[in-house]
């Protein structure tokens, strides 16, 4: 999915974020991330290719907010 973005946005920076589901909590676990700079002054896309119950989007939403980026929106596959 990230290969088609940039194809539209070429000039997109792009942050990571890891997340993984804790098989006991079944809540996701935040374990990497890698912001680009000035999270206020851009809007995040957020790129999600395994979508399911939607706790790895909310988990990344609430990440983003607490690091500063106030316009957010989400891509997901169909």
């Amino acid at each position: 999915m990230l290969d088609g973005v940039l194809d539209m946005i070429p000039n997109a920076k792009v942050s990571v974020v890891g997340l993984s589901r804790n098989h006991e909590t079944l809540q996701p676990e935040h374990y990497f991330e890698r912001f680009v700079g000035h999270l206020d002054e851009r809007t995040a896309l957020i790129v999600d290719p395994m979508l399911a119950t939607a706790g790895s989007m909310i988990a990344t939403v609430s990440l983003l907010k607490a690091r500063g980026s106030a316009a957010l929106a989400a891509g997901v596959p169909e």
